[in-house]
């Protein structure tokens, strides 16, 4: 077991190992200039089991496990991280296994990640997926499917084989490619006897950050095979490898070079040079003569839910001193004035997004920030803020809010990649507890510890206006959304459709898109960014649908609700846990032909019963004023950014 600086979780391995119900081992533990206080948690232990080696100095993980090897004694070597913990049969049930079959060079055992708190947090996918032989001899040559701490091997073919320098932070891999090569046999125990901890100090974790996982297979396979070419050995396994290889280097020139060569040219040539000069000299110039201490990262200007809240908190903290940066373009600038209400605004899509100028750009920002003593930046929905996060000191307080979100195992791609900042970060805020609970998720399943998990905080939108429910003659159904994919439009107008075979008596209104082909009379509103005309247009229908694929908490249900409209809504985001049936209905799921039929029936049933509608309305209106206060939504901002104390 080679430790350097392992203190934090040494006692436990040491325990896990010392505990085995097989006892008959040498714990050979190799000190590689360790400066904590690992050697006195080692020397702690009294049992002649143990021998403790030091190094003269660092040598580093490969050649610390080559003089480990080179001191065992025993006929048998098992690998043993710091940090792990052994499941007690560990070494019996591998030493068994070993015994009863003589071909075997290497015998691993299957894992499960556990974090800094040891809470479980999942199975290593290539290891649940290559457990017999043939698996493992056919995933190899793809990606490594062997824990390296869970292996026992001979001590022969691990002396025969050793370790190479070369293959820096993929020594183990590059071993089991060797021996496979040879025709070896490496085994592996269908049974989780490890515990396989991942941590932000872990070499595991320090490596994914260094770069890219693709990247690493590609140079670790690339100097295999140049070690088996030069020995002129060239078999099955090998054209495997190449196979695997040239797939792996394709996928990389067309993912990871073709497209961004492509975005980079589009970007060079359409980007108006005279633009991009602009906007850096505003930049040059706001940042000199700026003197706040509040810089708020947001992508757009136009209409939408987000926007909204985005203006609402700079009202909420109402400082003129804050800095906004736009770093994305913005179909119209809508919110503008509402923005500028309350902050400088400063638009600066070109420089931050421009391959020549985004580095420069952020560097710039960031320069600016560190010189300013105690900062506060807070951002949304935006990768520039994130380009920001690792340039800037610890003086500066970092807040991200994060609007709606959905964990995907093997999806959410630039969160996983942010969570590396997490550390550096204040806070993360969540509009929903949806949304909150699913980024707990995505933290815990990769591996982000309770202390960090804190920083997830829930802080609810709010509204400002406010009318009682005003009933209508004909029943009038609303919707407000952009037009993106996931608010899915065309399903309320198939209900309005449905609905008008039925009553063509009930009147249907789209706020946010221009019109389009409905075959029954809907009026379309288009873009409205003028507060007063979106109150009036509230005011004058009984109830809102909302037939989103994918939200946190929608802020025009708040809205609608304020203005005593009745609400349908599919079961996404924090719908279902902050809306109840006293004024609101929730269809079952959200596919699409479900949500037609159950809305199109909830409208027919509101029109045919004005006392449910009537008392559905004014139960909405109630729980509006109760649960989104605008004064609860201020103080939590001005608590956030320090300008009142928490027990005001």
């Amino acid at each position: 077991m080679p430790v350097f600086n392992a203190a934090r979780f040494l006692r436990e391995t040491m325990d896990s190992i010392l505990a085995q119900s097989f006892t008959d081992f040498e714990l050979l533990i190799i000190n590689d200039g360790s400066t904590d206080a690992s050697v006195e948690i080692i020397e702690s232990y009294i049992d002649s089991r143990i021998h403790l080696i030091h190094n003269e100095k660092n040598l580093g993980i490969t050649a610390t496990l080559n003089k480990a090897i080179s001191l065992c004694n025993a006929s048998l070597i098992a690998r043993m991280d710091a940090d792990d913990i052994m499941h007690p049969n560990r070494l019996k049930l591998q030493f068994e296994k070993m015994q009863s079959d003589s071909q075997i060079a290497v015998l691993a055992t299957r894992i499960e990640f556990i974090n800094a708190d040891e809470e479980v947090t999942g199975e290593w996918n290539t290891d649940a997926q290559a457990v017999s032989e043939s698996e493992i001899g056919n995933m190899m040559p793809r990606t490594n499917c062997i824990a390296h701490p869970s292996v026992m091997m001979r001590t022969d073919v691990a002396l025969k084989y050793g370790y190479r320098a070369v293959q820096k932070n993929t020594e183990d891999w590059d071993l089991w490619l060797r021996i496979l090569a040879d025709g070896l046999r490496i085994a592996k125990l269908n049974e989780v006897l490890l515990q396989y901890r991942v941590h932000t100090a872990s070499i595991t974790a320090i490596h994914k950050k260094e770069e890219p996982l693709h990247v690493r297979l590609m140079k670790a396979r690339w100097s295999f095979l140049s070690y088996e070419l030069k020995k002129l050995h060239v078999n099955g396994f090998g054209l495997k490898c190449l196979i695997a290889q040239l797939r792996n280097f394709g996928k990389h020139l067309f993912s990871n070079k073709l497209i961004p060569f492509a975005r980079t040219f589009k970007r060079v040539f359409t980007y108006p040079p005279g633009y991009t000069m602009s906007e850096q000299e505003k930049l040059k110039k706001a940042l000199e003569s700026w003197n706040g201490n509040k810089i708020f990262v947001f992508p757009y200007l136009h209409e939408g839910g987000a926007e909204q809240v985005h203006a609402d908190i700079l009202k909420a903290i109402a400082d003129k001193d804050a800095l906004v940066l736009i770093s994305s373009f913005s179909s119209n600038k809508s919110y503008l004035p509402r923005f500028e209400e309350n902050a400088t605004v400063l638009e600066i899509p070109h420089i931050a997004n421009h391959p020549f100028t985004a580095k420069h750009c952020a560097q710039q920002v960031a320069d600016a920030l560190n010189t300013k003593g105690e900062i506060t930046l807070f951002g949304a929905n935006s990768e520039f803020f994130f380009q920001l996060v690792p340039l800037l000191s610890a003086n500066v307080k970092k807040h991200y809010l994060i609007h709606a979100f959905k964990y995907q195992p093997d999806g959410n791609v630039l969160h996983k990649a942010w969570l590396r900042y997490i550390n550096a970060m204040s806070s993360y805020i969540f509009i929903s507890h949806e949304s909150q609970r699913e980024f707990d998720k995505l933290c815990f399943y990769n591996h982000v510890p309770k202390s960090s998990r804190e920083k997830l905080r829930f802080i609810s939108n709010a509204v400002k206006d406010y009318s009682e429910p005003i009933n209508h003659e004909n029943l009038r159904v609303l919707f407000v959304g952009r037009d993106s994919e996931e608010k899915r439009v065309e399903i309320f107008l198939n209900v309005a459709e449905k609905v008008y075979q039925t009553q063509p008596a009930i009147e249907f209104s789209v706020v946010g898109m221009s019109a389009r082909k409905a075959s029954v009379n809907v009026n379309f509103f288009g873009s409205i960014s003028d507060k007063e005309k979106m109150n009036t247009l509230y005011r004058e229908h009984d109830v809102m649908l909302l037939t989103s694929s994918r939200e946190g908490f929608p802020l025009v249900i708040m809205e609608a609700m304020a203005h005593g409209l009745a609400i349908g809504s599919t079961p996404v985001g924090d719908v279902p846990n902050r809306l109840n049936d006293s004024f609101a209905f929730v269809t079952s799921s959200i596919d699409k032909d479900v949500v037609i039929a159950e809305l199109a029936d909830f409208v027919l049933k509101l029109d045919s019963d004005k006392v449910i509608l009537n008392r559905m309305k004014a139960s909405a209106y109630e729980e509006a004023k109760s649960s989104f206060s605008w004064q609860t939504f201020q103080n939590n901002y001005r608590l956030l950014f320090g300008l009142i104390t928490s027990d005001k």
